[in-house]
């Protein structure tokens, strides 16, 4: 039993040195960019997440994989006003 538990602690301490732990949907910066991108995928046990560059373009949805450890911050998502729909 205690193995079970040295494990887990070295896995969650494996994920992000910066402590930074992305979930999906959240919006985050990058290392290298000052862009805001939103996680959309999680594996954990490759130290690796999935992400996309919001806004999004209607013309594009490019998802790419990035590994846990460059992502630097969470942040606020940004709004796209031109997508929001009138209510009367």
């Amino acid at each position: 039993m205690g193995n079970i538990s040295n494990q887990s602690i070295k896995k969650q301490s494996n994920l992000n040195e910066s402590n930074i732990v992305p979930d999906i949907g959240l919006c985050v910066k990058i290392e290298n960019s000052n862009k805001t991108f939103q996680v959309v995928g999680l594996n954990n046990r490759k130290s690796i997440c999935w992400i996309r560059e919001l806004p999004l373009e209607i013309k594009s949805h490019k998802t790419f994989a990035l590994s846990i450890n460059q992502v630097m911050a969470l942040t606020i998502c940004p709004c796209n006003s031109s997508n929001e729909e009138t209510i009367y």
